[in-house]
């Protein structure tokens, strides 16, 4: 295989679009073998293309790379299947907060007890996604707890589609179908962490320190609402184009909203500082007989939750994305056994099923209603 400039150029902009900021970044194409390097002096990510042949032995790219953090004897590893990896990108990576002062927030937690699955848990105080998933294999100490950073699992699918795409001149549905026989391995030592995915010669790595900080007890959460209650069997196919078609129109009534507001309450050229007081009803109201906007007109003939439950349009949308990637169905519960003055305070659970006892399931708290 022949190294091309396109080729090259792709793999450095995947590595610019995977670092963030700007800390460097390196391609070497020495002794036949094409590697690349980056970092934002918190993840590291690294692509090895393998020995196919590469004919220009020059260096192709080189910045300054601030090294990587040495990882020790492994403690604890694990290997996942690439839908599994989709799964923790698309399903519980979006429920974390990385700009929350609470670092443990920017992370997914990841846990495994001896004899039970894999569990990945993200939250960011309003909602919790948690993913159970059967790993090929677990080597090392067990119960094992570490929270890794969520950009990682991020970067980390977007560096390996465009190494597959690039290195071996596929499209994006032929680097799809070469990513779902990719092998993805977790291994740690306790304080760094690195995740790699391999298929074939090609093989994409991303290294960071974990993060410190006391990660919530996400197990008072889910013991006690996990499959409490009436429950109501929905399709994400159906209700997710009236969740977007809402968002939209929100968006719209929100614009509109504020520059009316601004008109009124700023007298001309003032500073537009005060947008940001400005205040608009926001959610969407769902029960078994559809949903109604706050904010804006909207309503829409399909049911959603076995009880009328005000929530998050934003992160009912990420919980019902999430459970189709377990399941065509997803199971709506509205946990009624926490009422307390006429108000619903339990979270709406959102539960899916996958293959091999793979479960997935969602903890959304609702907005209050003034």
């Amino acid at each position: 295989m022949i190294s091309t400039p396109t080729m090259t150029t792709d793999i450095l902009n995947a590595l610019k679009a995977a670092r963030g900021r700007t800390c460097g970044a390196q391609i070497d194409r020495a002794g036949g073998r094409l590697t690349a390097l980056t970092t934002d002096g918190e993840v590291w990510a690294s692509i090895d293309a393998g020995s196919d042949g590469f004919h220009d032995g020059r260096e192709t790219f080189a910045a300054a790379v601030k090294p990587a953090p040495a990882m020790g004897p492994a403690t604890f590893a694990c290997t996942l299947r690439w839908q599994q990896l989709e799964q923790i990108v698309r399903g519980v990576a979006p429920a974390t907060d990385t700009e929350s002062s609470r670092y443990a927030l920017g992370g997914v937690q990841i846990e495994c007890r001896e004899g039970s699955m894999l569990a990945a848990i993200g939250t960011d105080g309003r909602r919790m996604h948690v993913a159970h998933l059967q790993p090929a294999s677990i080597a090392g100490e067990t119960p094992q707890c570490c929270v890794v950073p969520a950009a990682m699992w991020v970067r980390l699918a977007k560096v390996a589609r465009a190494a597959v795409r690039s290195c071996r001149s596929l499209t994006p549905r032929q680097a799809a179908e070469v990513l779902w026989r990719a092998v993805v391995t977790i291994e740690t030592d306790g304080t760094v962490v690195c995740l790699t995915v391999s298929q074939g010669d090609l093989s994409v790595s991303m290294t960071a320190r974990l993060i410190e900080g006391r990660f919530p007890r996400w197990r008072d959460i889910t013991g006690p609402n996990e499959g409490v209650g009436e429950g109501l069997v929905i399709e994400p196919a159906v209700v997710l184009p009236e969740v977007a078609a809402f968002a939209k129109q929100h968006r719209a009534a929100v614009a509109a909203g504020k520059a009316a507001w601004l008109a009124e309450v700023l007298p001309p050229r003032a500073s537009k500082r005060k947008a940001k007081d400005y205040k608009h009803d926001r959610g969407i109201i769902v029960d078994r007989d559809g949903m109604t906007g706050r904010g804006c007109d909207f309503t829409a003939a399909v049911p959603v939750a076995p009880a009328s439950v005000c929530l998050d349009h934003d992160f009912l949308a990420d919980a019902l994305e999430a459970g189709r990637l377990f399941g065509r169905t997803v199971t709506v519960r509205a946990v009624l056994d926490l009422v307390a003055g006429g108000k619903v305070t339990g979270p709406a659970v959102f539960e899916a099923g996958g293959e091999h006892g793979e479960r997935f399931a969602a903890f959304v708290m609702p907005l209050a209603i003034d």
